[in-house]
């Protein structure tokens, strides 16, 4: 029996300087992490957040596995953001180039600097260093604010946008920057929401870490204002009445200087977060959902280029593989294995019903009985309606939110209950905004959306749906079918699947949902 690898968590810290900037526009950095898979190809990693009008970044810490038995070959591709995209389909931006190099070597040398190649200019690099991350489950409840900041704004009768920035002292004694808050509108006393910050990601467990917390002026244009800063550690923001005095150093020693404001941390404490595995053991249980596109563009089922085609044969079409991969994970964590299956964009009392944007898939109106029963009711509904369309996602994401929030807060629940939604579509979508303000209602219910393309039709608007500004939290993740339609089940489905704990976890946390204790025998 061969040993399972030894995985340890990284943080790696990004930066790049020399970046071009565009004659016309502006340049909005990120970078996307690739690692190579031992058949040779590269998969995603981690995405970096983006930077405005920046040509020098320095990204948040992006988090990986770091395994001793294997040459990590990895891959950091940067591109200039277009904001009518968000940034997981990198297609739709453009490429500015990207550094290669081995895990390995890096945690020896703990930071290197590696010239940008197979970009189109020549000077611009990028440096990373790596830091082993504790493990540490802690985070940190702050309320931070600020009182008699100093006006740097220009203009008349202008207030500045405050906003802070943390940074820890990394183990070269330098700063590296973690964490950043929204900006307060034109205030001098801001107040920012309450944050729930994870520890390892503040100061990787280490209490009495060194912060630099700095207060900026936040700028359209990129170039934010310094406007003072705090050094402290988690340990001194706990202190009950500590007294935060916000410096200028550049202003230090000039007469009448005292103090550029104060900053004051409220509501102070640690708690430990539950993890997923937490919630499974502690018996909650995930349900699937599952809603079928049955609109005309996907072709009769008995045509052999149908995305619907039922092969005599007994292959699987696409819908049918999607299904049938992400069915044999979510069935371990469902006790009774019963799904609720609907369908869209298709005429279900023919010949001459109107066209349904949401209906049963099974014709006795019930849920099935496991990923066979939802083969089976997908493969009868076939030949019983007709496909029309257009394109509708809000009524079935309207419905399946509805029946998560009512599973979840059942009085005869005897468990926690969590939903993912698996929709199955073959192109654009026709009720973007709608489909938009569905998704942020569902996103203070107990559910994830899973969402994937199947076809070569354009799903560019897809990406839209994750850039829902108003959502309490992420929960949607778009997935291209035949990215994953050579490659086995289990990738398909461990990548449809990947972002379901943490959204599982953010949902319970926010709620105050506690995991259950585990049954004895279990």
């Amino acid at each position: 029996m061969s040993k399972r690898p030894a995985v340890e968590k990284l943080d790696l810290f990004i930066s790049a300087k020399g970046l071009p900037k565009p004659i016309l526009g502006r340049i909005d950095p990120f970078a996307v992490l690739y690692g190579k898979e031992p058949n040779g190809e590269f998969k995603k990693l981690a995405t970096t957040d983006v930077l405005n009008n920046c040509n020098a970044p320095e990204w948040i810490p992006v988090t990986v596995d770091f395994i001793f038995e294997i040459a990590q070959e990895i891959v950091a591709k940067i591109f200039n953001l277009n904001p009518r995209y968000g940034p997981e389909d990198v297609s739709q931006h453009k490429y500015l180039g990207e550094v290669q190099f081995y895990l390995p070597t890096l945690c020896k040398a703990s930071m290197m600097e590696y010239p940008i190649v197979n970009g189109k200019f020549e000077g611009g690099k990028v440096t990373v260093r790596a830091e082993k991350q504790v493990c540490v489950n802690d985070v940190l409840n702050i309320t931070f604010a600020a009182s008699n900041l100093v006006n740097v704004a220009k203009g008349f009768l202008s207030t500045p946008d405050p906003f802070l920035k943390i940074s820890r002292m990394n183990e070269g004694g330098n700063w590296s920057y973690v964490w950043k808050s929204v900006a307060k509108k034109h205030t001098l006393k801001p107040t920012w929401s309450r944050q729930t910050i994870p520890l390892s990601t503040l100061c990787n467990g280490d209490k009495e870490c060194p912060l630099l917390i700095e207060v900026f002026d936040k700028k359209r244009n990129g170039q934010h204002v310094f406007m003072g800063k705090v050094e402290t550690s988690v340990k001194g923001l706990l202190r009950v009445g500590e007294v935060n005095v916000i410096m200028e150093p550049g202003r230090m020693g000039q007469k009448d200087y005292k103090n550029s404001g104060t900053l004051i941390a409220s509501d102070v404490y640690l708690e430990e977060k539950p993890t997923f595995l937490d919630y499974v053991a502690g018996g909650c249980e995930i349900s699937l959902i599952v809603g079928i596109d049955f609109t005309a563009s996907n072709r009769n089922s008995s045509d052999p280029t149908s995305l619907h085609y039922m092969d005599p044969k007994g292959s699987l079409n696409a819908y049918e593989q999607v299904i049938s991969s992400v069915g044999a994970v979510l069935k371990s964590y469902d006790t009774d294995n019963m799904y609720p299956v609907f369908g869209f964009g298709a005429r279900t009392n023919l010949p001459n019903g109107p066209i349904l944007h949401c209906f049963h898939v099974n014709d006795a109106q019930t849920e099935v009985h496991g990923v066979d029963g939802i083969l089976e009711v997908y493969r009868n509904k076939l030949k019983s309606i007709q496909l029309m369309g257009p394109t509708f996602l809000a009524p079935i994401i309207t419905e399946a939110s509805s029946i998560a929030a009512t599973a979840a807060n059942s009085r005869d629940a005897k468990k926690q209950k969590y939903s993912v939604l698996l929709i199955l579509t073959d192109g654009t979508i026709n009720d973007v905004d709608a489909t938009i303000e569905a998704i942020r209602v569902a996103s203070s219910k107990p559910i994830s959306i899973v969402i994937i393309g199947v076809g070569s039709a354009d799903f560019s608007t897809m990406n839209e749906l994750s850039l829902c500004p108003d959502a309490e939290r992420d929960i949607v993740q778009f997935i291209e079918f035949h990215e994953y339609e050579k490659k086995p089940p289990a990738i398909l489905a461990a990548n449809m699947l990947s972002k379901i704990p943490q959204q599982l976890v953010e949902y319970m946390y926010q709620n105050n949902i506690k995991p259950d204790k585990k049954e004895e025998g279990r």
